[in-house]
């Protein structure tokens, strides 16, 4: 046997396949039902399909179409399509999805809908010469000799082959491609086929396979796939449904020598697929436009053939592995050159370690609006620059202490998130002072002041013998500032208090004073004479805030007593003596020095 290397690498599995036996039928190819009877259907009755042509693919349960009067039946909406088998003793066995063993059957094709009536056509499924393995399809095989047919590749036997041949006229002329469509009934994957020549290869040397592709799929659209034709190759292959297991390109392994295998690995392949599709490409026969092969067996058991491969450490996105031997036709590991010490895959395998990060370094823009995080791997040069999502949270500042605005960057690498946090302080609150104005009232004043955004309560203070003293407080912007003499300046401020603490600064301070009094004359004196002693009476004048009794002595005028009274007793006086007196009243903190009210007063 001759092996060839195959370069690509894929993950592997291994399936074992049973020889068995199976008789080569003739082609089947289209049925023509034109001998049934015509019924034609009244206005009132379904149509007969008892006319239609029927076609089948050979040696297969797959009904291609159903055709009647040039229109082509659905199925499941005018017709539906099961299954039949009879034994030898008679018995019928009914199938409702395609039988896929070897043997004769029957379909039934039912009308249904506007349709009605039976047609039976028989058939047969020869199988392959593997157990568990069924051919479903294949491009060219309704135009193979019988004897040379697809199925044969599949036969287990030397002397018979598959011939694919692409004849001159109708839909197959001039392709360059054939394909074939197998499944398996337990998935399988594929690490390594074996090409067996035909019985005249060395006659025909062209009819070797030149190129070819393997795709396989799980997906069930597989069983109904047929593959598209471009300038006579199969090319676009749906890619959503079928995956690529292995392609040999102008293969030059393959010898113009009869009866002999040649063995194909595919290593590391992992994969197992329920169905397969292989395609034939570039047929070199220009003569017959024939390509050949005796047999093709997945999986064989091939002798023990190791390769040594050395160490590859393992970095952060590659995979190492351990110094080892590896045959890759029968997918198997050994740390031994005899093959002697088998071990599994992942053994030898040294994992990627992967990139390892640690703590980004960060950066903000001016503004703090956004941030990058910059990774650098500990191990390699790699680098990852990730922009961050960026939130915020805010602490007001107050008066009596700092806020901040602390913003948080975070990102996501590799599933792991990472945050950072940048505090920037807001400066206290600057205090100003509210400003004060006043209304001046008889004998009072209102101070009235701008509010201070936060204020909790405000306090009104005077500026008493060389302090300041806290008159009264409360929430309001207003305060009135009772029994205050006219004329009398009365320095004042306002405090604040903020975030628990009074502020009480007194450049706000203002002088205040009451409105002034009209003067008015001093009031009329009377008396009444006593012994030694005088009663000197007058009445209230309005607006006074007190009066003074006044004496003319020594040629000047003397407060001898002052109150708010309007009496007042002059004692201790000689009788017979004349005494000039007078009373002054007080107007905004001034005497009326009006003593025109003057009176001379003798007492007992």
């Amino acid at each position: 046997m001759i092996v060839h290397k195959t370069l690509k690498r894929l993950a592997a599995a291994s399936l074992a396949i049973t020889l068995v036996g199976g008789a080569v039928p003739a082609n089947i190819g289209a049925f023509d039902l034109s001998r049934s009877t015509s019924v034609v259907a009244s206005a009132e009755s379904e149509i007969s399909i008892s006319n239609a042509t029927v076609t089948m693919k050979a040696h297969s349960a797959k009904v291609q179409s159903v055709e009647l009067n040039g229109t082509k039946l659905q199925k499941d909406i005018d017709y539906t399509v099961s299954y039949s088998q009879t034994d030898s003793d008679g018995k019928i066995t009914e199938f409702s999805a395609p039988p896929k063993q070897t043997g004769n059957y029957k379909a039934v094709i039912t009308g249904i809908g506007d349709y009605q009536g039976v047609i039976t056509r028989s058939f047969d499924i020869v199988g392959s010469g593997y157990d568990g393995i069924s051919i479903i399809d294949a491009g060219q095989g309704l135009h193979t000799p019988s004897n040379e047919h697809l199925f044969l590749i599949f036969d287990k036997k030397q002397n018979t082959k598959w011939c694919s041949r692409v004849i001159n006229s109708g839909v197959y002329a001039n392709r360059d491609s054939d394909w074939l469509l197998f499944e398996a009934d337990t998935p399988f994957a594929i690490h390594n086929y074996v090409l067996t020549t035909a019985n005249d290869t060395s006659r025909y040397p062209g009819r070797n396979w030149k190129s070819w592709r393997i795709y396989g799929s799980n997906s069930e659209a597989a069983a109904d796939y047929t593959p598209s034709y471009t300038e006579h190759k199969v090319t676009d292959i749906d890619e959503d449904i079928w995956s690529l297991v292995n392609q040999v390109t102008d293969d030059t392994v393959l010898q113009p020598v009869n009866y002999t295998e040649f063995a194909y690995a595919v290593p590391h392949n992992r994969i197992k697929y329920k169905y397969y599709l292989l395609i034939l490409d570039d047929i070199v026969d220009t003569t017959d436009n024939i390509q050949q092969m005796s047999e093709i067996e997945f999986n064989a058991a091939l002798p023990v053939s190791v390769t040594h491969v050395d160490a590859v450490p393992a970095d952060c996105l590659n995979a190492g592995n351990i110094e080892h031997w590896y045959d890759e036709y029968n997918d198997k590991y050994y740390l031994d050159e005899e093959a002697q010490n088998e071990v599994d895959e992942e053994d030898v395998i040294i994992p990627a370690s992967g990139h390892s990060y640690g703590r980004p370094e960060w950066k903000y823009d001016a503004k703090n609006h956004t941030a990058t995080a910059t990774f650098k791997c500990e191990n390699c040069e790699d680098v990852q620059t990730v922009d961050a999502t960026i939130t915020s949270k805010t602490t007001s500042p107050t008066y009596v202490k700092e806020g901040k605005k602390v913003y948080t960057a975070a990102v996501k690498l590799n599933g792991k998130t990472y945050t950072t946090n940048k505090t920037v302080i807001l400066d206290k609150l600057t205090y100003t002072p509210p400003t004060i104005t006043c209304l001046k009232g008889d004998g009072a004043v209102k101070l009235q002041w701008t509010d201070v955004k936060g204020a909790e309560k405000y306090a009104v203070a005077g500026f008493i013998s060389g302090k300041w003293r806290i008159l009264d407080q409360g929430e309001g912007t207003s305060y009135v500032l009772k029994n205050l003499l006219a004329g009398k300046e009365y320095k004042v401020c306002v405090a604040t208090k903020l975030n628990g603490e009074w502020f009480t600064d007194p450049s706000n301070a203002i002088v205040v004073t009451p409105k002034l009094k009209p003067l008015k004359d001093n009031p009329a004196v009377t008396y009444a004479k006593g012994n030694n002693a005088v009663k000197l009476s007058w009445d209230a004048v309005d607006g006074a805030e007190k009066y003074a009794v006044a004496g003319f002595i020594n040629g000047r005028w003397k407060i001898l007593a002052e109150g708010i009274g309007t009496s007042y007793v002059l004692k201790d006086l000689k009788a017979g003596y004349q005494y000039k007196v007078a009373v002054s009243a007080m107007f905004n903190g001034k005497w009326n020095t009006d003593l025109s009210n003057a009176i001379t007063v003798t007492p007992k």
